[in-house]
């Protein structure tokens, strides 16, 4: 059973091990629950987007403010409009029927996405930071796909 934290932890993560093609990270806060709780381990496929696109639901490593590692998922694709209207995220218009986002969502200005850019959110939204406020992330800052979540 999992342990409520009290507060809002940084959402960095903390890296364990590596080697050219993968690497294990501790994940740091509660952005991404219940899929990664604080202090799980998961590995990251630093090639996968080398030979397979990236798609909506993908969870990924990317850095972001001063090189930090942080682990969302991708909920937008490029030339996409994104904007959250009534607790809802919508896509072009239409709302985005997911299982990820357990918690509804303050509303936005509508966001047209590059096509290099993805938007990615946390599945905890209410204690993320992600793309609402730091903007969508470029394909050259992913490091790469979470293959394996292992709960501690």
């Amino acid at each position: 059973m999992k342990k409520l934290l009290l507060f809002i932890p940084l959402i960095f993560l903390i890296g364990c091990q590596s080697d050219n093609q993968s690497a294990t990270y501790v994940f740091d806060g509660r952005s991404m629950e219940p899929t990664i709780y604080d202090q799980d381990h998961f590995v990251v496929d630093k090639d996968y987007y080398e030979s397979n696109p990236i798609q909506r639901g993908d969870i990924v490593v990317y850095l972001y403010d001063d090189n930090q590692k942080h682990a969302k998922r991708v909920l937008g694709l490029p030339g996409e409009e994104i904007q959250f209207r009534n607790g809802t995220m919508y896509i072009d218009g239409n709302p985005l029927e997911t299982e990820y986002v357990t918690q509804d969502i303050k509303g936005s200005d509508p966001v047209t996405l590059q096509e290099d850019e993805y938007f990615v959110v946390g599945d905890s939204p209410s204690v993320s930071k992600d793309s609402r406020h730091h903007g969508p992330i470029k394909k050259e800052d992913l490091v790469g796909k979470v293959t394996k979540i292992v709960s501690e």
